[in-house]
Parts: structure tokens; sequence; C-alpha cells
């Protein structure tokens, strides 16, 4: 009967409480994150994506798309060609390009970059395939002012190479 009075007593007690969770650690910014909103100051940057095309025989073609575009916000070029010579079917040629800056605190530039670039290729080379296109996208870090050689591409079908440069100038 002791044994009974005393599980009995044991099971009746007041459970221990369970421990509280440990609070959260508070969030610290990352070294490069930027100042508060009240504290930036508004930068626009300039950027110069430079395509170029490079065949074995013949000498390199080289297009600039520019843009000025604010630290932290879109910019968007679309160029393309609506028409083709009658009798010929519909084949666009494009060049489009969004680009996004982000300035960090040292000064450098991220910089999201997409590319689409179509061309309409009536050489040899073509082998048929006239329309020859890439799309590419990058998220890269540049200094101010300074050329990067973000891609060198082949062509899948003949010897044409696409290389894309991207010169990022912070405006201040």
């Amino acid at each position: 009967m002791t044994l009974v009075l005393m599980l009995l007593l044991t099971l009746a007690a007041p459970p221990e409480p369970s421990p509280k969770p440990s609070p959260r650690p508070e969030a610290k910014p990352l070294p490069d994150a930027k100042p508060a909103a009240a504290e930036h100051r508004a930068v626009n940057v300039r950027l110069e994506i430079k395509i170029t095309e490079r065949r074995a025989e013949s000498s390199p073609v080289t297009k600039v798309v520019s843009m000025t575009v604010a630290d932290r916000r879109n910019g968007m070029i679309r160029a393309s060609n609506g028409t083709q010579p009658s009798g010929e079917a519909f084949k666009p040629a494009a060049l489009n390009v969004d680009a996004t800056p982000m300035i960090d605190s040292e000064g450098r530039v991220g910089i999201t970059l997409g590319i689409e670039y179509n061309v309409n290729d009536q050489s040899p080379d073509a082998k048929g395939l006239p329309l020859r296109a890439i799309r590419e996208q990058f998220f890269v870090i540049a200094e101010s002012g300074k050329p990067l050689l973000v891609s060198d591409s082949a062509d899948p079908v003949g010897d044409r190479r696409i290389q894309i440069e991207v010169t990022a100038t912070v405006l201040r």
C-alpha cells in the first residue's frame, strides 16, 4: 500500500517546466549592405554593353548598347527588325538587354545582366539555319569604369564567336 501511495503522489506532482527556447539572435547587416534608406543617396550607373561577333575570315562586328540606370533599379533596351524583304519568311533579328546595377559599400557594381542577340545569318556557315540566337544571363561584380569580359561563346554550327563585355561606371 505504501508503494501504491508513493506512485500516486509521484503521478500527481506538477510537471517540471519545459525549458524556454533561446531568443533568436538579431540580424546583422551584411558587410556590403547599403545604408538605411534615409541615409542612401540616389546614384546613377552608366552601363555600356559591347557585343563583338567574330568569324575566322572576316573583320569583327561590334554592337554597343548603353544605358544609364539608377542604383538598384532596372533598365531595359529592345531593338528588333519588323520586316523582311517580300517573299521571305519573317525571321526577326533582335538585340535585347536587361540590366540592374547594385553599388556596394566599396563602390563596386554588382550587375544582373540578361542579353538576347538574334542575327539573321546569310553566310555559307549558316547551313540553311539563318536565324542565330544567343540568350545569356549573368550576375557579375565589376570595378567602376573598368571593362569586364563576361562571356565568350561559340556558335553551335559555324566558326562564329560572340564576346560580351560590360563596363559599369558609377556617376556621382
